[in-house]
């Protein structure tokens, strides 16, 4: 029996949707912070402080203000294990972030989360604490997202904000969820705009805590970190069900050709218009078939 192209492409979309909420948690190396750098205690391994002295790696009884006890003992605390991270201030403004953008040289390649292009949305988490003592007024705070290329160029960034002035001493849970469409939309546009070719694909992701004010403005107070972690859906991105009106917009037109394009010189999984499991030369003339008749069967 002979199944029609357009039924296998329907039946991967359904399969899909069903697979949307599994979950697979990324490699961040040392998301909780517990193993030192190989350069010394301050940095942890696999996160490097921008070579900003406010940055810190702090551990349970280090001697630093405010102390830190082990979780339980009452007090300021790390939330888990003993060690989380510091984005303390000068006093006199700037940026202060931890990155995963960093070699490791076992590897030769950097510490940034690992991306699968044709899964689906990448959702970062993790614990923050402001101390009431050490208020953070006026300043941008968050976690910064930086999407990169397999030569590490950043291809976009985003920047999840919004932490309050203190926590009052209590640590509180952060979420963030970076949509896979997004991801796509914005690589396209880099594309469009001629910062990069359409292949390859981003492939890593690294992620910066971060507090930031213009440069000689007063600040003060401290922002701790812990328990980070990434996952990434294991959905890809909604693709046509009609493979003529490629672009979705109702109508079938020249601008479907270019958007299938796109999508097949980046081997991205929408231009798998045949329904064969891999994008290759066998889906142009199926794509083409499809356009010129002007309908989806």
């Amino acid at each position: 029996m002979k199944i029609a192209p357009n039924a296998i492409a329907a039946a991967a979309t359904l399969a899909l949707a069903g697979a949307a909420m599994a979950q697979t948690p990324l490699p961040i190396t040392n998301g909780s912070f517990e193993t030192p750098g190989l350069f010394g205690p301050l940095e942890p391994l696999g996160w490097h402080n921008l070579s900003n002295i406010n940055a810190v790696r702090r551990t349970v009884g280090d001697g630093r203000q405010p102390a830190l006890g082990l979780p339980g003992s009452g007090g300021l605390t790390v939330r888990t294990g003993e060690a989380c991270i510091e984005l303390g201030t000068g006093g006199n403004g700037g940026f202060v972030a931890f990155t995963t953008d960093v070699l490791n040289f076992d590897t030769f390649n950097y510490y940034n989360p690992a991306i699968d292009w044709t899964r689906g949305d990448v959702v970062v988490t993790g614990w923050y604490m402001i101390p009431a003592n050490f208020p953070v007024d006026g300043e941008t705070k968050g976690i910064k997202l930086e999407l990169r290329l397999p030569s590490s160029q950043i291809a976009w960034s985003w920047e999840a904000t919004g932490l309050p002035t203190t926590t009052n001493d209590q640590w509180v849970r952060f979420e963030y969820r970076l949509t896979r469409q997004e991801m796509q939309d914005r690589f396209d546009q880099g594309v469009a705009d001629g910062f990069y070719p359409p292949n390859p694909v981003p492939n890593q992701m690294s992620l910066l805590p971060f507090r930031f004010i213009g440069d000689n403005t007063p600040t003060s107070g401290k922002i701790f970190w812990d328990d980070i972690v990434v996952v990434q859906e294991d959905s890809g991105p909604s693709c046509p069900a009609c493979a003529a009106d490629y672009d979705q917009s109702g109508g079938v037109d020249g601008d479907d050709i270019t958007a299938f394009f796109n999508d097949w010189q980046a081997g991205a999984p929408c231009g798998d218009v045949d329904g064969s499991g891999g994008v290759d030369g066998d889906d142009i003339p199926f794509f083409f078939d499809r356009w010129q008749a002007g309908g989806c069967n």
